[in-house]
């Protein structure tokens, strides 16, 4: 039986991180392995990236590549990369499998891993039991930048609207279906995107501290504006995009051949 251990469980980020390590869990029983508590343990070592490798944060990448040097399989799972230029970035090729989650950072990774591979986030494929969808009320997500929102137009806009933060949801499965209410999501968080269009429910993206969801879009191919200033937000607002993007989005993702230890080189 292969020892697994996960590096970078951030199940305490909100319940769309925590449906990422539920995955995981999923396929490590499915394929009757096993998971550790520590390294030395490990046969494998799985690094869920997520949202922590851009503008030079690495402290992640130091960690997995040390345990390469030790001689451990190590690979780097559903994770970002975007802005990274810092030195010594390029041994990132020592490691054993490079997973992103979208079009850019798969970009600005590819000279130095051309063989890194591309996944939508993997809440998107956790199992869930889907709700009875009743698609009547425009909501209100949570944002990465949040200083615009105390602005008296967002306030004045805002006040009437249903507000679902997925940041309040102990589980994804809870906050899947509180989201069911959703005729429109307005949001700046990656990961209630990412329920919006497991759901099929449109939605009008903010970026955070990354382009994370423009990545997605960019992927499909399709043609849903990213808002990255208030301005470009409320005109995106009044600007409905046809639904047959959305419809696009939605096919493409779910097609898309879910995450597993087959992946992994």
């Amino acid at each position: 039986m292969k020892n697994i251990f996960i590096i970078g469980n951030h199940s305490n980020w909100h319940c769309g991180s925590k449906a990422v390590i539920e995955y995981l869990h999923c396929i490590i029983k499915k394929n009757k392995l096993k998971l550790v508590d520590n390294s030395q343990d490990a046969d494998c070592v799985l690094v869920n990236g997520e949202g922590s490798l851009h503008h030079n944060g690495n402290d992640k990448f130091f960690k997995a590549l040390s345990l390469k040097r030790k001689g451990k399989k190590v690979h780097l799972i559903n994770s970002v990369w975007q802005n990274m230029n810092f030195r010594g970035m390029e041994d990132i090729k020592e490691l054993d499998t490079v997973c992103v989650r979208e079009l850019i950072s798969y970009n600005e990774i590819k000279h130095i891993r051309p063989d890194a591979k591309i996944f939508t986030d993997l809440s998107y494929f956790l199992p869930i039991k889907k709700p009875k969808m009743q698609r009547n009320e425009t909501v209100v997500g949570g944002f990465f930048i949040r200083d615009f929102f105390r602005d008296s137009e967002w306030v004045n806009f805002t006040e009437e609207l249903r507000h679902i933060n997925i940041k309040h949801y102990s589980s994804w499965q809870d906050y899947i279906e509180a989201l069911s209410v959703a005729k429109l999501l307005i949001s700046g968080f990656h990961h209630e995107i990412i329920a919006a269009i497991k759901l099929r429910i449109p939605f009008i993206a903010y970026r955070g501290n990354t382009d994370k969801v423009l990545g997605i879009i960019q992927r499909a191919e399709v043609n849903i504006p990213v808002a990255t200033t208030p301005k470009e937000l409320f005109f995106n607002m009044k600007s409905p995009v046809d639904e047959k993007e959305y419809d696009k989005l939605y096919n493409f993702v779910a097609a898309e051949r879910p995450f597993n230890f087959a992946d992994l080189n």
